[in-house]
């Protein structure tokens, strides 16, 4: 295959995945600038030649400052309106409701704005509803409760941008509604303010930014305002210290971490480290946390177990945990989101089983996958969505149904925009109600309706798909030997973090490699030693594992003694017993016969 853009003559690597990998282009003239400006590795420096334009901007990468990367937030929509209405609000000593999403994301928010009034010597009502009884953002029933119980506004986090009726309501009640969001919206409700850079008229330039990280800037203007009118002095307030609740919502709403993500997530995780939240210090010793924090641990340890509340236990748990700061509370609440995790994983699976036996039947050139099962817990779809979507790297839509009614969570892939489509569906009277983003995305739908549903992705994503499938390439960025992986050399790749959505973990690709030792672990994942050549199987291999190998054909690969091997791996550091030591990451493998 050619590249007519380059001109160049390129080897796309297929891959067991049906992955087609392609060593990464960059500008060797650059990559030696950066390296000699720097002293970073030459390898090091490649990479960062992806993302620079100049090593002058070398600096400001490696070392994401607030400060370089925060334009005016007075620039997104109604950011005024809304800390106007605020401020009334606190100076008439009005009651405010926060409610948020019961999602780490929602719940991050909503602790935020709670411990920020806090400091302002204001007790704010936090109103998370329950995943199964309510559903998804803004209820009627809801509204007239906190009606009821005397508040005057509401400000809605991580939602409220499509409730139309809800907020209609609210008004009608005499109430004031702010919305800070950031979910896909065409038309807008009529509330007080919609602070949402993902709104169709917003032109600010913050489109990435998770729920969590549009409610920091709103508070970061609210208290620059406090402050202008002597509500609040300088020296009571450390903005940058909610700055580890930024961090979790971010990295758990997997949102791109580019621009100012980088930022709030890296300063976030130094927060995080510190353990200045007493509730997120409790989830830590919970969850046997006691190594240098990465986003790995906030994604797969400390997020699950603040969701788990949400989706199978109270959903207002999270956020009770990330306000708290009584620790002998805070380690009784994170010890019973512990226990709802464990849960939720044993319920997950059941779902998960049910799902793929559904999947496996859907044929094979469908573009979307769509499954639906009676009485599947609602709480661990988008768990499910998300694991199909990885297995069969298609956009995926898992329904739950009770009652004629399905409830949804969708997981989509680079390239197809899943939230837009949700949007459209609802918009041509498919589905009850839905939104979301390009990633992931929510509905509710009538059972009867699942089929025309199902027939409408298909349609949306076919195109898209095709595109995807024929043309996208993934890239490695280069060969390497495997005694030139070094802790060194994997601590300099760090400094290119935090990685995750928008900013993935640099690939490389060592070829010949022998497979040394597998070993499953706990019926899903293997571990192995990697050498790459007759000379590294005597004097040199790197420790490995592939996660969730056993669900794919990587599993059957490693355990099957191929003589030579290419893999497709990324660079940790593993930590045990303090000692620390690289871990490769199998993420694909390329054979003789998928060549």
């Amino acid at each position: 295959m050619t590249d007519s853009v380059l001109n160049t003559e390129i080897t796309y690597l297929k891959s067991v995945k049906n992955r087609h990998w392609v060593e990464t282009k960059y500008d060797p003239y650059l990559a030696d600038s950066i390296a000699r400006t720097t002293s970073l590795p030459s390898l090091v420096s490649q990479i960062l030649s992806n993302y620079i334009d100049s090593p002058a901007s070398a600096e400001n990468y490696l070392n994401p400052k607030l400060k370089n990367l925060l334009s005016d937030p007075l620039t997104i929509k109604d950011m005024n309106k809304a800390v106007d209405v605020t401020i009334d609000a606190l100076k008439q000593n009005q009651k405010i409701a926060i409610f948020g999403d019961y999602d780490v994301d929602g719940a991050t928010s909503a602790s935020l704005l709670k411990k920020l009034f806090e400091a302002y010597g204001y007790d704010a009502t936090t109103y998370i509803p329950d995943r199964i009884k309510e559903g998804y953002g803004l209820n009627i029933p809801a509204i007239e409760l906190l009606k009821q119980q005397g508040h005057d506004l509401i400000i809605t986090v991580d939602c409220g941008s499509t409730s139309h009726n809800e907020i209609k309501k609210a008004k009608e009640l005499g109430l004031s509604v702010v919305v800070l969001d950031h979910h896909k919206c065409t038309t807008l409700p009529e509330a007080d303010a919609i602070v949402n850079p993902n709104r169709i008229d917003d032109t600010s330039g913050y489109t990435y930014l998770a729920a969590v990280g549009v409610t920091f800037l709103f508070a970061l203007v609210l208290n620059s305002e406090m402050k202008k009118i002597g509500l609040t002095t300088e020296t009571t307030i450390n903005m940058l210290d909610y700055l580890d609740l930024v961090a979790l919502g971010t990295v758990c709403d997997v949102v791109p971490l580019i621009e100012l993500n980088r930022a709030l997530v890296r300063q976030g995780i130094k927060i995080i480290q510190a353990r200045k939240n007493v509730g997120i210090k409790a989830l830590m010793d919970i969850s046997g946390i006691n190594t240098e924090l990465s986003v790995y641990h906030i994604g797969y340890a400390l997020g699950p177990r603040i969701n788990a509340g949400g989706r199978v236990g109270e959903s207002g748990l999270g956020v009770e945990l990330l306000t708290n700061s009584n620790y002998e509370e805070s380690i009784a609440v994170a010890a019973k989101l512990d226990m709802h995790n464990i849960e939720r994983k044993n319920i997950e699976f059941s779902v998960l089983e049910d799902a793929k036996k559904q999947a496996s039947q859907i044929d094979k050139n469908s573009p979307a996958i769509i499954v639906s099962g009676q009485n599947w817990h609602p709480g661990v779809i988008g768990i499910v969505a998300g694991r199909l979507k990885e297995i069969y790297n298609k956009p995926t839509a898992v329904i739950a149904i009770e009652n004629g009614v399905g409830k949804a969570s969708c997981r989509s892939i680079d390239g197809i925009d899943f939230g837009a489509a949700v949007i459209d569906a609802k918009n041509q009277g498919i589905l009850v109600n839905g939104g979301g983003h390009a990633m992931a995305a929510g509905f509710t739908i009538l059972e009867e309706n699942i089929e025309k549903l199902s027939e409408f992705l298909n349609n949306e994503f076919t195109h898209d798909y095709r595109i995807i499938k024929e043309k996208a390439v993934s890239h490695y960025l280069s060969t390497i030997p495997t005694q030139a992986i070094t802790i060194e050399l994997v601590n300099y790749i760090e400094k290119l973090g935090p990685f995750g959505s928008g900013n993935a973990q640099p690939k490389f690709m060592i070829r010949n490699a022998k497979i040394i030792n597998p070993k499953i672990l706990k019926d899903l994942h293997i571990s192995c030693f990697i050498a790459g050549s007759e000379t590294d199987l005597n004097n040199r291999y790197v420790k490995a594992i592939a996660f969730s190998a056993m669900e794919s054909p990587i599993g059957e690969i490693l355990l099957s003694n191929y003589p030579k091997l290419s893999l497709i791996v990324t660079m940790d550091i593993n930590v045990w017993q303090g000692n620390e030591s690289v871990q490769l990451v199998i993420q694909d493998i390329i054979t003789k016969s998928t060549l």
